[in-house]
């Protein structure tokens, strides 16, 4: 029987104007939610994604398995700015918004 996946697809956005922030670099951690311990997180075909995560144009975009009920993820975008949000759950937030104005 074939894995079954949960999809998670979040977007850094700029608390101030709402707009998406698409800079090359940041990246993300990904944990099972509530542990601190990095879950196996996957891309579209199933093969094995590191943890953490690099962010593509603000992007954070990964597959879990469909055990994982939720997950912790903790990250800094391109510019410095540290964001985390924790005990999300498929399919996930859609935007995170980061405060240009807090470092």
């Amino acid at each position: 029987m074939a894995n079954k996946y949960l999809y998670f697809r979040m977007q850094l956005t700029s608390a101030v104007t709402g707009e998406n922030l698409s800079a090359s670099g940041g990246q993300a951690q990904v944990c099972t939610a509530g542990t601190g311990t990095k879950a196996a997180i996957y891309d579209a075909t199933g093969a094995d994604l590191t943890n953490p995560i690099q962010l593509t144009k603000g992007v954070i975009e990964f597959y879990t398995l469909d055990s994982v009920a939720s997950v912790d993820v903790y990250g800094i975008s391109a510019a410095g700015y540290s964001f985390s949000r924790t005990g999300l759950v498929a399919p996930g937030l859609s935007e995170i918004p980061i405060d240009s104005r807090e470092k």
